[in-house]
């Protein structure tokens, strides 16, 4: 039917698609427009172990990839720099970065994690992991070997969602300005960078041939022929536009979930029109899934202004680039905090000029912001360490906050699925 239309891309009358949605359409052919790493790790546990994965086995296991990473993460940077601190400043970071947030939503979402959710937990997941091997093993002897396998892993990220490239690029140079600063010489930078930089390369030509394989193309990764209700041919230029910022902000961040009578009592709604477009004719365009704001889902990550604004301070201010960092202070690493900041701006400010809001999408951008909250809740926690009655009234804020977190996300993940809840509910009755 697709080869014999005049125009496969089009809509049917009442809205339909000649074809599955969500997928490209090309020469005959159907491909799936994401890269193609989850993919290969099906077939790689169908090879080695006889195992069919589908993709809710692949978002549950990449989901809590990324908290086993987030967590290293976590308890690296603490042991480093906050061993000091009571240790139930870490556990409740723990908690919060494994509660708190999409996950449970995408675990559920349109009855199970799909693809769209695999794509975006995949490359999260093999981020993490490659920043892990980094801050874990800075200046230390097994660092030429960590750099390795971080451009492994960020190569996977990559070849899984070609947007990592601007957070990993950013990271990379962040890398060599420490290796710089270690060894003082360019040359010997660039000698340790080298192996990561080729690994990187080789992956982004690996995915360049892929594209070239299906599209003819190593630049197209099959979104310009996707079937979908959006037409996206038609609408090329209109996928990214400045004119998206504030909707897209307004729903990231505080689009508030709707409030119900029953269990679970919070649901993720649409997410509210652009009324930031009105009188723009991309306005009809823009269009924002089932989604709740950071403000209501992850609140702790207020924390993560505090460290922003003095690494932003120390950045402007005259002379202070070159002044060595005081361990013990309550101050996290200058360069960590960049880190995750800066993989916070890009990947937001990606998303932002987006179209397309989603849930999962948060799942991009907020590990990071969540990581450098908990280095704020520390760094703050330090300095009011010797301030008791400060001091307490910051820990009971903190465990509202990180409560509030929990428990609005674990709510909204239940919610997510109403076909299972309402199963639920009757077993319930049944019960009874």
């Amino acid at each position: 039917g697709l080869l014999a239309s005049p125009d496969p891309y089009e809509l049917l009358p009442g809205g339909q698609i000649k074809g599955p949605i969500d997928v490209a359409y090309y020469q005959g052919r159907f491909y799936l427009p994401w890269g193609p790493t989850p993919a290969l790790v099906v077939l790689l546990f169908r090879w080695l172990l006889h195992w069919w994965l589908g993709d809710l086995q692949l978002v549950f296991g990449f989901l809590c990839g990324i908290y086993i990473a987030e967590s290293a993460l976590a308890m690296v940077l603490w042991h480093r720099h906050y061993a000091g601190l009571p240790r139930w400043t870490l556990w409740l970071a723990l908690f919060v970065m494994g509660l708190a947030g999409p996950a449970t939503f995408m675990l559920n979402n349109y009855v199970s994690g799909r693809v769209h959710e695999a794509a975006v937990a995949g490359a999260q997941f093999f981020f993490l992991c490659g920043l892990l091997c980094v801050v874990a093993t800075l200046g230390r002897p097994a660092f030429g070997g960590a750099l390795v396998a971080a451009g492994v892993l960020w190569a996977l990220a990559i070849t899984t969602r070609v947007n990592l490239a601007l957070p990993i690029g950013f990271v990379v140079l962040m890398i060599f300005g420490q290796q710089l600063k270690i060894h003082q010489r360019w040359a010997s930078a660039l000698a340790r960078m080298l192996p990561l930089g080729l690994i990187l390369v080789l992956g982004i030509a690996v995915l360049g041939w892929y594209n070239w394989a299906r599209f003819g193309s190593p630049l197209e990764t099959g979104y310009y022929y996707q079937l979908s209700l959006t037409r996206t041919r038609q609408h090329w230029q209109d996928l990214f536009s400045i004119d998206y910022v504030l909707p897209n902000l307004y729903n990231y961040l505080a689009g508030p979930p709707s409030l119900g009578a029953g269990f679970p009592f919070l649901f993720a709604d649409y997410g509210h029109p652009p009324r930031a477009l009105l009188g723009n004719p991309r306005a009809a365009y823009y269009f924002a899934q089932m989604i709740a704001g950071v403000a209501w889902m992850a609140p702790f990550a207020v924390f993560a202004v505090q460290p922003a604004v003095v690494a932003i301070r120390r950045l402007f201010r005259r002379g202070s680039a070159s002044r060595p960092e005081r361990p013990g202070n309550g101050q996290p690493p200058a360069w960590i905090v960049w880190v995750f900041l800066g993989t916070f701006l890009l990947s937001f400010g990606f998303l932002l000029v987006y179209y397309w809001a989603a849930m999962r999408f948060t799942e991009e951008f907020l590990p990071a912001l969540v990581l450098l909250g908990i280095l704020g809740f520390w760094q703050g926690y330090a300095i009011l360490r010797q301030e008791s009655g400060r001091r307490m009234l910051y820990s009971g804020v903190t465990i509202f906050l990180a409560v509030f977190s929990i428990v609005i996300s674990v709510l909204l993940g239940i919610s997510a699925n109403a076909a299972r809840l309402w199963l639920l509910n009757h077993f319930a009755l049944l019960a009874r």
